[in-house]
């Protein structure tokens, strides 16, 4: 489906309950009994094309903070601690390896 200006668009993937219990069990591996809050990013990502093509697509945020390290999200000094770069990419690879068995 287009928009008027060209733009594209499509309904939100529902959520499943595979891709949250692999989500929760990497992520407390790690942060043991961290809230898992459901959202929807207010940005645009190439996801609203494979939802457009019927394949349910999802996004996992990695930017935790931790005492002591500082964060500048869009702003001139925009960066991460390294450790929440690592740290999403061991839950993210962990996640995938569930969901593929």
């Amino acid at each position: 489906m287009e928009l008027a200006d060209g733009g594209a668009w499509s309904d939100a993937s529902l959520l499943r309950d595979d891709v949250l219990g692999a989500y929760r069990t990497a992520l407390h591996k790690r942060f043991p009994g961290a809230p898992i809050v459901p959202s929807m990013s207010a940005y645009g990502t190439d996801s609203v094309y494979t939802r457009a093509a019927g394949i349910p697509s999802y996004g996992v945020a990695g930017m935790w903070g931790y005492i002591g390290e500082p964060m500048g999200i869009h702003g001139l000094n925009e960066r991460i601690p390294v450790k929440a770069f690592h740290d999403h990419i061991d839950i993210s690879e962990e996640m995938i390896r569930e969901l593929a068995r």
